[in-house]
């Protein structure tokens, strides 16, 4: 479950970011929000591809976490925010937790409604905030740290969780 001091840590974050101009509001850009929807799913179709004919752990892993990147700045740009060039990755996943993760649960209580209680779509939309937050540092780990023999595994892992992440933003996206 996300944890109270990651959620005080990513609102605390999100004021700095204002303050120092690393994330602004603006209008918000349909072409823009459709072409980060286009390289999220372009993402996801090739890191299955990749992963499906086990080309290169490597790539599934990166391609799979772009696709979750891509798809998460989509809904940010449409509800008017912007994050500039410096830190965006560190910024998205603090961005997802501060403008998306009650939206996500919304949708996922909507959507489970008579088969869950609203305890069960909060974990489950924890789960989908802190997906992407894993994915970033295995990213990291993954093209420097790891052992050959765990990477398909992991491969597989980031491609579920991507393709999770991706049908879940795809809900709150207007």
């Amino acid at each position: 479950m996300l944890q109270d001091k990651r959620i005080k840590e990513a609102e605390n974050n999100f004021k700095q970011y204002l303050r120092d101009g690393l994330i602004k509001k603006r209008i918000i850009k349909p072409e823009i929000i459709t072409i980060l929807k286009q390289n999220a799913n372009e993402s996801l179709i090739l890191a299955k591809e990749i992963c499906e004919k086990n080309k290169s752990d490597l790539w599934v892993v990166v391609i799979s976490y772009y696709s979750m990147f891509y798809i998460a700045n989509a809904a940010i740009n449409e509800r008017g925010w912007y994050c500039g060039e410096r830190n965006v990755h560190k910024i998205t996943s603090d961005l997802i937790i501060v403008l998306l993760k009650d939206l996500i649960k919304q949708t996922i209580v909507e959507e489970y409604e008579s088969m869950m209680d609203n305890a069960l779509a909060n974990m489950k939309s924890d789960e989908i905030v802190i997906s992407y937050d894993n994915e970033r540092r295995k990213r990291g780990q993954f093209q420097y740290d790891m052992t050959t023999d765990i990477k398909h595994s992991k491969a597989k892992t980031s491609l579920k969780r991507a393709q999770e992440f991706y049908f879940e933003i795809l809900k709150i996206l207007k």
